[in-house]
Formats: structure tokens, C-alpha cells, sequence
């Protein structure tokens, strides 16, 4: 499993496949609405890490409610965790109906909403690790086309080359270095040549 510490991203989502929905009379919920959830887990920060897949479907009557059981538990690094329901349909939009402490495992949707819809970034991959470390092996060859390294506080970018091993950031369009018998990264037989900015 991943792990949450110091702003190290969590790879993990909630696992929700336990958890049972149960229609109970008594709510807002249309009638013949199908919904299914998604739990997300929330740091301190307030930052939320990746939304779990959707549950199982439920479908209501008239005036009904929605009874999860089994929601899971606060994972580590976290302190809380967040519940979505699905449109009618049970796909997205998904809308915040909950935020939930560590000891809550069961929730009674009658049908209210909290202000807020799913980020589609939950997702999959939030945001970068906020103690990262980029290190480059000496003879390495870096091409890159309208792109940059974009480093901040905390960050780092390790790049030590060697006598005969250096370490080269370039163009993707510069045939001059590479690895491999052709340095024609971009297969135009050295049609476009490198320039400042590439």
C-alpha cells in the first residue's frame, strides 16, 4: 500500500467494497433514483487524496433515504473522509453529502446536499509530492519538446555527471546526442535543427 506522510501523495484509494446501501423510507430522494457513492479520504490540509471507485447501486422509492453500512475507515496521514453521491443514474456528477470524522461508519443520505461536486483530478493523480526528489544517473540524456522541470521549496533535482558520463538537457530536436545507434529522437533525418526555447 501507499502511504500519506509529509506530502508524500497516497497511491491508494478507499476501499468501498464492502460497504452496503440500504433504502429507508423518509427523505427527498426521487422516486426510481439509482445513486452510488464515493468516499475520498481528507487531510489535514484539507486536501483530498483519490476517490474510490464507485459502490454497488442502489435504486429508491417515493420519498426515500439511503443508509450506507461499512464506510471505510480514516486511512493513515489523513483525519477525515468525505462522501459523494452519483447523479441520478449513478454516474457524475458526484455531489459532497458528507464530512465525516474517523468513528463514523455508517451514513443516512435522506437526500441533502453540501455545497461542493467531486474534483474529476480525485480521480487520479492530485497533486506532486511536496518533499520530491528528481535525480538524474550520470550519461543520462534529457530531450524534452515544449516542456520544462518546474522545481519549488522542499524540491529537489539531483544531476551529477562524470568525466565521460555527462549529464545533457536538450531539444528534443538535437540529433547531436542520444543513446542507442541514432540520435534521431524525432525522425525527421535531421530536417529541423535545435533553438533556443525548444
Amino acid at each position: 500500500m501507499g502511504q500519506f506522510a509529509a506530502g508524500t501523495l497516497i497511491r491508494d484509494r478507499a476501499d468501498v467494497s464492502t460497504v452496503a446501501l440500504t433504502e429507508v423510507p423518509g427523505g427527498t430522494l426521487p422516486a426510481g433514483g439509482r445513486f452510488t457513492y464515493r468516499v475520498v479520504m481528507v487531510d489535514a490540509g484539507g486536501r483530498e487524496g483519490l476517490a474510490s471507485n464507485p459502490t454497488s447501486s442502489v435504486v429508491v422509492g417515493a420519498n426515500s433515504s439511503v443508509r450506507l453500512d461499512n464506510l471505510p475507515r480514516t486511512l493513515a496521514g489523513f483525519v477525515g473522509r468525505r462522501v459523494y453521491r452519483s447523479a441520478n443514474g449513478g454516474g457524475s456528477p458526484f455531489q459532497l453529502i458528507a464530512d465525516l470524522q474517523d468513528g463514523n461508519t455508517t451514513f443516512l443520505d435522506t437526500g441533502a446536499s453540501l455545497t461542493g461536486s467531486l474534483a474529476p483530478e480525485s480521480l487520479g493523480v492530485q497533486r506532486p509530492r511536496l518533499n520530491a526528489s528528481l535525480v538524474i544517473d550520470p550519461g543520462m540524456v534529457i530531450k524534452s519538446e515544449a516542456a520544462r522541470i518546474e522545481l519549488t521549496f522542499g524540491a529537489n533535482l539531483i544531476a551529477e555527471g562524470l568525466d565521460g558520463l555527462p549529464i545533457v538537457f536538450t531539444s528534443r530536436q538535437d540529433d547531436t546526442v542520444g543513446a542507442g545507434g541514432t540520435f534521431d529522437t524525432n525522425n525527421n533525418r535531421s530536417v529541423s535543427s535545435p533553438a533556443p526555447g525548444d
